[in-house]
């Protein structure tokens, strides 16, 4: 009887899980690219912040595609914002800035340090009424700029968010880690659809910056070195701001994978850390059923392995919910192009469960180190 209830408890949490996923999908599938509006007119001007900490072997490309932004140089500047670098990233910054009459580099003191606080104090800084945001390891398209301020001008009171894809490279692990934030990329992208967004990525955001200066205390009191980005869609949400998630080919924002099992692990258990101090009740809710799916799955197997003749629960919830991933992963491909990619879902299906309930665990009991920190 126990197990009956509990099987019964797992299915529940599935359903839960792909109800979500599918109304995602189909949000993505009917969302169009906005090419065809109209074009930006270069009245706001904007701030581009760019966090970094040792990012040497990143910013000379970062630096070369800001340069050659379609938006007119004198309407947005760029502030780089140093994190106590200890390589040669300041001396590269000083290098290209030459070149670069709207480019910046400022210093975090010393008594102030993490991403949260590089931003903080880049906004304050800014002289522009709009905020853009992007990492330091990240490449970004000519019209990357032009795209957020055409919003911007639209509507002054929103929240925009773009995509990040992963750069692909060779080898089964890249291709795995590549499909698997793609994944995550379409769940975002379904949600700011559907009208709840869950998640935001801090390399292609932006904001109007009285916004965050009437929200900075509240992020501030938040103990977490990271996060502004998802404390800030929730703010976003809490004041009732239009979501905006640009989907033209123009927004789109690609980074390199993490390149290792232990990478990606690290960083995925430094995300998790961010949960406990959510109080969105939609991001706690899908962060809750995405992973009690996976732990239900993990559970079945282990139930399955001490009685093989119930080996086909495990079977028959991991074919559900790979399913509905793949639909969404179909859905998200298609729209950016990356259809080779699907060959790779059944290495990404039989993996995922068991990673997402090793790191939700461990970002709940232990720490992480992030730019060479221990937090």
């Amino acid at each position: 009887m126990a197990a009956i209830v509990i099987v019964s408890i797992c299915g529940i949490i599935l359903f839960l899980y792909i109800y979500k996923i599918m109304a995602y999908s189909f949000a993505v599938r009917k969302a169009r690219s906005q090419d065809d509006h109209k074009a930006v007119q270069g009245k706001i001007k904007i701030a581009l912040l760019v966090p970094f900490r040792n990012e040497a072997a990143n910013l000379g490309n970062l630096i070369l595609d800001i340069q050659i932004q379609s938006y007119p140089s004198h309407l947005f500047e760029v502030i780089f914002i140093n994190d106590h670098s200890e390589d040669e990233s300041v001396k590269i910054i000083k290098q290209l800035a030459q070149q670069t009459d709207n480019l910046r580099i400022i210093h975090l003191p010393d008594h102030q340090f993490g991403k949260k606080a590089a931003i903080s104090k880049g906004v304050r800084e800014a002289g522009g009424d709009w905020i853009i945001q992007t990492d330091a390891d990240c490449r970004l398209p000519r019209g990357f700029v032009s795209e957020h301020a055409r919003y911007a001008e639209q509507n002054s009171q929103s929240f925009i968010a773009g995509p990040v894809l992963l750069n692909e490279t060779n080898g089964l692990w890249n291709k795995f880690e590549v499909l698997e934030f793609m994944s995550l990329t379409a769940s975002t992208m379904g949600s700011f659809f559907t009208g709840s967004p869950i998640m935001c990525n801090g390399a292609n955001i932006s904001y109007g910056r009285e916004f965050f200066l009437r929200n900075e205390m509240e992020i501030k009191k938040i103990n977490s070195p990271s996060g502004d980005d998802m404390f800030l869609l929730s703010r976003a949400k809490s004041e009732g701001l239009k979501m905006t998630f640009l989907v033209d080919h123009q927004s789109v924002v690609n980074t390199d994978t993490c390149g290792s099992l232990l990478s990606f692990l690290s960083q995925r258990v430094r995300w998790g850390s961010k949960v406990r101090y959510y109080r969105d009740k939609d991001i706690l809710y899908m962060a809750g059923i995405t992973f009690l799916s996976s732990a239900s799955i993990l559970g079945l197997l282990i139930y399955g392995l001490t009685d093989i003749s119930k080996l086909y629960l495990f079977g028959s919830f991991l074919l559900l919910k790979s399913l509905a991933d793949l639909f969404i992963l179909i859905v998200a491909v298609k729209k950016f192009q990356k259809l080779r990619l699907l060959w790779y879902f059944p290495f990404v299906a039989l993996f995922y469960y068991f990673y997402l309930v090793i790191t939700g665990t461990l970002s709940l009991v232990s720490g992480f180190r992030w730019k060479g920190r221990k937090y």
